[in-house]
């Protein structure tokens, strides 16, 4: 059976161009049509606005005609194009100069001299003007000479039909589809691309912070869209957690379609992981999840949106345990309900504090003249294990450092000598969420920590006490921010554990934890084992979560059900143990 050769797509080469997708660029350099000029009262600006919507007709019209099965001799209506979008460009370069100058005049020797100030300004006008003019000059020989290059983009001069408002009402395109550049912040930086990224963070509401270009590329392609369009990019994958990502994740939220996991092998030079992304310029309530097995996709989960929180972190919609993830977003009450996470100190403070720690030594500690200090190294579940493991503080080791505390109240009047001397939660920033008890407020948190501060009673911290410590809180933050993860662990921040989601608890319902946090504090105090009332609070978290057996065997692989079973956290207010 004869099969019939697939025909080449008619006038496919004229849409092939040479340009900058992302800006409109002349020469290297940023030059764009205002279609946004409005006629004025000033006759001189008017001329321009009028030659301009008259070449844009002529534009409309020649392109309409090449698109016509017959119109024959195509290589003459494209020069014609190509031309008249020339003569705009030279129109346009033309109504810069004279608004330039009408809104920028040189400075007169009036016989006394220019002040350095003044002539410089009159060098700024003269080197503008120079460069509007030689742009117009390169244009007018690209008009006198057919055969050089023009290569220039922009979508609403190369798609009028559907793109420009001055021609038609906007209709967009039905699929943008595209593999924007891999260029980090960083590198845009060393390639003297300053002035790029602030006209495009000027220009684009997605561009906020080190933002990598492919944000850009989301913000613009998005714009192209008709009403029932969809976009589809290939790019790297950091957008989804890293903070440059947030104004995306929450502008297009509620436009996300599908999100695929590439991996790392998509190519062979660009060595990051990459993902898919498929957005519509309508609304879904759900987002699909697909990953790749044997090089074939396949729908790994799919999320409603109402679970979606801030700051709209994607990342763990890719976790093995999104369901049960999903089940805790819909909780409505968070941490923060109960106690507030924040910084210890200011990074300066870190450093500032180095030079004030000792070595105790021999020598007793006296409340009253000295202050602790502990790190991430030295901070442990409930207490702290300062004296009995050594610190690394910047280089240098303690093993009971402290710090004059009428000296360091005094150098740090600030907000980190306020929390140095009450009574707070202590708590690893990095790999592990540990948190310690300091009951007297005399240890100051070193590099690297959080803290949480009580309102009124120390014992208002124990509740929060035995939630950060208990293995949901870790196991919940690993999964949920696995973009942050630090050498198997995660690099914890006072958002992530504010945000943790938890049931709605009056003090009745926090006393079983109360009770059993105080137990802990007693015989950690005197050397005594406290491991079996640890295990218990993480049945009683499970409990509160209302997770069944096989969900907390997700959390606690090493959970036994006769242990999970026996504990009813309804029928325990007291805190008395069931493991007894």
């Amino acid at each position: 059976m004869d099969e019939n050769k697939p025909q080449a797509l008619p006038n496919l080469d004229y849409k092939i161009v040479v340009g900058d997708s992302l800006i409109p660029k002349f020469d290297g350099e940023i030059l764009e049509i205002d279609w946004d000029k409005k006629t004025t009262i000033s006759p001189k600006f008017n001329v321009f606005i009028a030659n301009g919507k008259q070449l844009l007709a002529q534009i409309v019209t020649k392109q309409k005609a090449y698109f016509d099965p017959k119109t024959k001799y195509k290589p003459k209506a494209a020069a014609e194009i190509r031309n008249l979008k020339i003569y705009l460009l030279i129109n346009q370069l033309a109504y810069n100069k004279l608004y330039y100058l009408d809104n920028n005049t040189k400075l007169i020797d009036s016989g006394l001299g220019l002040t350095a100030k003044e002539k410089q300004k009159n060098l700024a006008i003269d080197l503008h003007i120079a460069f509007l003019d030689n742009q117009t000059k390169k244009l007018n020989q690209l008009l006198a000479n057919h055969d050089l290059p023009f290569d220039h983009f922009d979508w609403k001069l190369d798609f009028p039909e559907i793109l420009n408002d001055q021609v038609a009402d906007f209709m967009g395109f039905d699929i943008v589809i595209g593999n924007p550049p891999y260029i980090d912040s960083e590198s845009m930086l060393k390639s003297g691309n300053e002035k790029l990224r602030e006209y495009l963070s000027k220009k684009m509401k997605f561009c906020k912070g080190n933002w990598d270009i492919y944000i850009a590329f989301f913000d613009y392609g998005f714009t192209l869209l008709s009403q029932n369009g969809n976009l589809v990019f290939i790019t790297p994958d950091k957008w989804i957690s890293k903070p440059f990502g947030y104004e995306l994740r929450k502008g297009l939220k509620n436009n996300f379609i599908k999100i695929a996991e590439a991996g790392r092998k998509v190519f062979e030079t660009a060595k990051v992981d990459s993902i898919i992304t498929f957005i519509s310029a309508n609304n879904k309530d759900k987002i699909k999840i697909d990953k790749f097995e044997n090089y074939k996709p396949f729908n790994y989960s799919e999320v409603y949106k109402n679970t979606f929180e801030e700051p709209f972190a994607y990342d763990w919609l890719f976790s093995d345990n999104v369901a049960l993830l999903s089940k805790f977003n819909l909780l409505q009450n968070k941490f923060s309900d109960y106690a507030i996470c924040e910084n210890a100190c200011a990074t300066s403070d870190a450093y500032k504090l180095q030079d004030y720690v000792l070595e105790l030594g021999n020598n007793d500690f006296n409340s009253e003249k000295h202050l602790k200090v502990i790190n991430k190294g030295t901070i442990g579940k409930y207490t702290s294990k300062w004296g009995d493991r050594q610190m690394t503080y910047l280089g240098n080791k303690y093993l009971k450092p402290i710090v004059n505390k009428q000296k360091f109240l005094l150098d740090f009047a600030n907000s980190y000598g306020t929390k140095s001397i009450v009574p707070k939660i202590i708590i690893k920033s990095l790999t592990l969420l540990d948190g310690c008890l300091d009951i007297d407020g005399c240890v100051i948190p070193g590099k690297s920590t959080l803290v949480i501060k009580t309102k009124n009673k120390v014992k208002d911290l124990y509740f929060p006490l035995s939630i950060l410590n208990s293995k949901f809180a870790i196991f919940f933050i690993k999964q949920k921010y696995r973009g942050s993860s630090y050498n198997q662990g995660i690099n914890f921040n006072y958002d992530m554990i504010n945000n943790l989601p938890l049931p709605k608890m009056n003090l009745p319902a926090q006393t079983p934890f109360i009770n059993l946090v105080d137990k802990i504090l007693k015989a950690k105090k005197s050397g005594n084992a406290t491991q079996h009332w640890e295990n218990e609070i993480d049945i009683m978290v499970y409990k509160l979560y209302d997770l069944s057996y096989a969900e907390a065997k997700i959390i606690d692989n090493d959970l036994s059900e006769s242990d999970f079973d026996k504990y009813n956290l309804a029928d325990n207010a007291t805190g008395e143990s069931n493991f007894l």
